[in-house]
């Protein structure tokens, strides 16, 4: 006996309870049950967006039991005709799904196997995308940028008006010898004054020329461009005033009036320019609430792996068993096969044992055959059927087998390779377990299929769950 143990895909499988009010079958879809804790339901809304998968097992109402959340999944029940390649929703009729061309809204599959009618395929569960969680509120508003500059600088002080003309000095008592006087400055520095003789009396003030005109105020500059606003947040330190204007040119200085008279009274000093008002204060922002947290991402898909049960590695039944192993050689290249050979008109059987890996999870099995025919006719059709038998230790060996799951296929071509399409799920007797010795018995159902020959199986790949 030969096997070759190959890697088929990966899939996530929960366990989950069934809340629905009744059993669910493997291949019926489920949504989340909103009324208790990790468990399903049923629906009958079209293309409801609340989708956990496809039920991968028997589960009892009330029981835990798996559920294939995403990845490969064998069967999923449709409730009409399906192309591959189609989108699948939920449907109207519990438990099923329904397909359509074009992916819409609550899509939650992709068939890879097609049907005429109501009934399964198979099919990749596309990944659920987690609930967005709650926008965030709103972060915390920025400080408030620094105060702009005031307005533009303060106008220069308007010009000094010109003194009033020295009054004319009363008569001068007797001076002392008159230090040189400098030269009167132009409009700018004074000139430095000789040492001043001794002043005699004091002349009476002559009287106080009008003062000068008050120069014109500056013009108030530009208030400066408005910054953009930052976020409203705690108020920011008061800006710094804005720099003073520069002051007005001194006015040019009056004559000299003549030594002697009195001291005429200065002029009055020019009003200064009105300080521009400063703007108002804005309001502080109220502080957001913190967002949700988004949800977890969903797991990732678990293994399958595939039994290779050749036609050169079984052996007949002792009860009804087919032909061989035969040897056939395809003579213009030399090319032998060894093959079973079953009858047109009696049910033969074909048997193998496999110690199953630890790696199994226990569950049902698929199966496909891979056959030919030295005769026939295109179009008829042969039906093959797999059951099997686990063993644990210390177990009676003389039991009933599971119940026996068929494909029919049709041949094409004499003398030319048929690989069937997978079965439906097969259940194996006993309490399947990793590691137990399974008993597996093929048959072809002759009498019943249409292939007027001898149908020669070459081989059967059995695919198993891994857990």
């Amino acid at each position: 006996m030969t096997y070759l143990d190959m890697l088929r895909g990966r899939q996530e499988v929960l366990s989950l309870t069934n809340k629905s009010g009744g059993a669910l079958a493997e291949g019926d879809v489920v949504i989340v049950d909103t009324t208790a804790d990790d468990a399903i339901t049923t629906t009958t809304d079209a293309g409801s967006t609340a989708v956990v998968g496809v039920a991968a097992e028997t589960i009892a109402n009330d029981a835990e039991g798996r559920v294939i959340s995403a990845g490969y999944v064998q069967y999923i029940t449709v409730d009409g005709a399906t192309s591959r390649g189609n989108y699948l929703k939920t449907s109207t009729t519990v438990k099923t799904a329904t397909p359509a061309a074009t992916m819409e809204a609550g899509s939650f599959a992709i068939a890879l196997s097609a049907s005429v009618g109501a009934g399964q395929v198979s099919a990749i569960l596309l990944p659920t995308q987690g609930a967005s969680g709650d926008q965030g509120d709103q972060g915390d508003q920025g400080d408030q940028g620094d105060q702009g500059d005031q307005g533009g600088d303060q106008g220069d002080q308007g010009d000094q008006g010109d003194q009033g003309d020295q009054g004319a000095a009363g008569a001068q008592g007797d001076a002392g010898d008159q230090g040189a006087t400098g030269d009167q400055g132009a409009a700018g520095d004074q000139g430095a004054t000789g040492d001043q003789g001794a002043t005699g009396d004091q002349g009476a003030a002559g009287a106080q020329g009008d003062a000068g005109d008050q120069g014109a105020t500056g013009d108030q500059g530009a208030a400066g461009a408005q910054g953009d606003a930052g976020d409203q947040g705690a108020t920011g330190d008061q800006g710094a005033a804005g720099a003073q204007g520069d002051a007005g040119d001194q006015g040019d200085q009056g004559d000299q009036g003549d030594p002697g008279g009195d001291q005429g009274y200065q002029g009055d000093q020019g009003d200064q320019g009105d300080q521009g008002d400063q703007g108002d204060q804005g309001d502080q922002g109220d502080q957001g609430d913190q967002g949700d947290q988004g949800d977890q991402g969903d797991a990732g898909p678990a293994y399958s792996s595939v039994l290779v049960l050749s036609g050169a590695g079984g052996w007949p039944s002792s009860t009804n068993g087919c032909g061989g192993p035969t040897q056939v050689e395809f003579v213009t290249n030399d090319v032998d096969l060894l093959v079973g050979e079953f009858d047109k008109t009696t049910e033969e059987y074909m048997q193998w044992n496999v110690a199953m890996p630890t790696t199994w999870d226990g569950g049902t099995i698929t199966a496909h055959y891979i056959w030919t025919a030295a005769a026939g006719t295109a179009t008829e059709t042969a039906i093959w059927g797999l059951q099997g038998r686990s063993y644990a230790d210390n177990e009676a060996i003389d039991q009933a087998w599971g119940s026996a799951v068929e494909v029919s296929d049709a041949l094409l071509t004499v003398d030319y390779v048929h690989i069937s399409a997978e079965s439906a799920a097969i259940t194996i007797g006993g309490t399947p377990a990793g590691g137990e010795l399974v008993q597996l018995r093929c048959y072809r159902k002759a009498g019943t299929d249409t292939l007027d020959a001898d149908a020669r199986l070459i081989a059967v790949v059995v695919t198993y769950g891994l857990s």
